[in-house]
């Protein structure tokens, strides 16, 4: 997959049939290497499926709440950021997102255009906590590291 564990861990989690793509044994390793235990690991994924099967416009606030989260725990464990936005993608997208980096190449800018809207995006203000859902995202702008794989994030398109 040419996208950064950061990038995965920071910026996307699944939608739909996207928790099947994204919480595989990779993601069970990059959790555990991160000293989370089996037991946190399994609550962590229960949650992440909860929130790829609710409905983004009638459940809109799991999805806050799961950027949210995402966003103090960005800023506590690593550093503080202005924003943090976190995008929802099914295996579909989630693949067209790893492709884009591969065919980008190394240290690149990438403009990952999925040609339909994702399902939801959310952005967290780090100053106020407010929140910005994003509807009609199709995509964003990133960068890639030396290895060709997304870690970087500049916006929504």
């Amino acid at each position: 997959m040419a996208v950064s564990p950061g990038f995965a861990i920071k910026h996307v989690r699944p939608f739909g049939d996207g928790y099947e793509a994204y919480c595989n044994d990779g993601m069970i390793d990059l959790l555990a290497g991160l000293r989370f235990s089996y037991s946190d690991i399994v609550q962590i994924f229960a949650l992440w499926r909860n929130v790829s099967q609710a409905d983004p416009h009638g459940q809109s606030d799991q999805f806050v709440a799961a950027a949210r989260e995402v966003a103090m725990a960005r800023w506590s464990e690593l550093y503080p950021t202005n924003e943090s936005t976190l995008m929802f993608l099914t295996a579909n997208q989630l693949a067209a997102l790893s492709e884009a980096g591969e065919n980008a190449g190394p240290n690149r800018q990438v403009v990952w255009n999925y040609g339909a809207e994702l399902a939801i995006c959310v952005t967290i203000n780090h100053d106020t906590g407010a929140y910005h859902i994003r509807w009609d995202a199709r995509g964003c702008v990133a960068g890639t590291d030396s290895s060709g794989n997304i870690n970087h994030f500049e916006r929504l398109i």
